[in-house]
């Protein structure tokens, strides 16, 4: 089967299961009370459905609309599928805490809409599932392939104690160890002057610095960072800050490598949760990844690498690392799933803007319906889409697999 086949059949199959994600919220979205649907809906008066006047009055027109829930069900759930494929996703709540207590949110024009808070934070999460990824990547071939190239009462020694540590040390409480040790290891000095937490603590923990305002006095963030965590041109925060440093001089007062110092300080903030983030994959990893060694000859790689005449080690190892790297694109779809929980942890933990944050401010009460839903959405979209992405890469490097799908 051609690859460009394979890839076509592998999205095909993905939208029911996409449906059915869409399907299952839509019917918790109906069971919520009326007030809540009507917020979702766009009418943050609560349902009372009553168009307020002045200004605001243009902000709101969508609650002239009929009720929702007074249509029926067919037609609410054709135009839900409708409203979800196209993006529009309903409003969140104003009267919840997170439209009430966080900046970010609250710096959303009003009514916001869900999929622009999700615009706004999900690229950080991007970063740092990317990042971690890689990491996990460089690391995992290297563990795998040990396996095969240590001697049998040694083989997958490395494999068993990441196993176990996983089981003494889970996915939810090491983000939190891992903060400790470097708090400990660095020292817990931390200096805060006119709200400017700067020392350890500062350059450890949060997606930016809280110190702009020193040379940005009336915005108090750089130019291409918005109140509400979006950055542009690109929307990807690394990148455009990368970007602007190249481009623009330092404001006044500051260094010439400020902006260069920006970027860097970005970067520096993603490796501490990154290296959480690869622990936890590897861990999960572990558990389901095990090469067979000399006893196991229909699968041994050393096989068909001594049938080409290499040697026991050494000239075999691009084979061993095509097998390893295929081994783990096997397993990553089943710890996905762990590793998404382990994002959401390590974005709470460390204080970061991201998706896994914005699911926690939105189930501060009064809860955010819309917000939460949304997310529910955008994680399982999220972790489709990584699965298909996995298994076209998989039988990109293993044609064997396009004929099994």
């Amino acid at each position: 089967m051609k690859l460009r086949t394979f890839v076509l059949r592998r999205l095909l199959s993905a939208v029911p299961v996409f449906i059915g994600i869409l399907t299952v919220t839509f019917l918790l979205q109906s069971l919520l009370p009326i007030p809540q649907q009507a917020a979702i809906a766009g009418c943050p008066n609560g349902g009372s459905w009553v168009q307020p006047a002045g200004p605001a009055q243009s902000l709101y027109a969508s609650c002239k609309i009929s009720p929702p829930w007074t249509q029926p069900v067919p037609l609410r759930y054709g135009a839900y599928l409708a409203n979800m494929l196209t993006l529009r996703w309903g409003y969140e709540n104003p009267n919840s805490y997170m439209a009430r207590n966080n900046l970010a949110v609250m710096a959303c024009a009003a009514p916001c809409q869900v999929t622009t808070l999700i615009g706004n934070w999900l690229p950080y999460s991007l970063e740092l599932l990317a990042l971690g990824g890689l990491f996990a990547l460089f690391l995992g071939i290297p563990l795998v392939s040990s396996s095969v190239l240590t001697r049998a009462q040694t083989k997958g020694r490395w494999a068993r104690i990441l196993s176990g540590s996983g089981y003494a040390l889970p996915s939810y409480l090491l983000p939190s160890y891992l903060l400790v040790a470097a708090l400990v290891l660095v020292g817990l000095q931390s200096n805060n002057t006119l709200g400017c937490t700067n020392g350890v603590w500062g350059t450890l923990t949060g997606s930016w610095s809280n110190c702009f305002f020193q040379f940005y006095p009336k915005t108090g963030l750089p130019p291409f960072l918005g109140f509400s965590g979006a950055t542009h041109p690109t929307g990807i925060p690394t990148l455009d800050a990368i970007l602007y440093a190249a481009t623009h001089a330092a404001p006044a007062g500051a260094p010439s490598y400020y902006f260069w110092g920006v970027a860097a300080d970005q970067v520096r903030r993603l490796l501490l949760p990154a290296a959480a983030l690869c622990l936890v994959f590897l861990v999960s990893l572990s558990r389901f990844t095990r090469l067979p060694g000399p006893g196991a000859p229909s699968n041994d790689p050393r096989l068909f690498s001594r049938a080409q005449g290499a040697s026991e080690r050494g000239a075999f190892h691009p084979t061993l690392r095509r097998n390893a790297l295929t081994i783990i694109l096997q397993s990553s779809g089943l710890v996905l799933s762990t590793s998404l929980v382990g994002l959401v942890l390590i974005e709470i933990v460390f204080r970061l803007d991201g998706l896994g944050t914005l699911f926690s401010l939105a189930l501060w009460a009064p809860w955010d319906y819309g917000t939460l839903l949304g997310c529910i959405v955008a994680f399982a979209g999220l972790t489709l889409f990584l699965n298909v992405a996995l298994d076209v890469w998989r039988a990109t490097i293993d044609p064997r697999r396009r004929t099994s799908a």
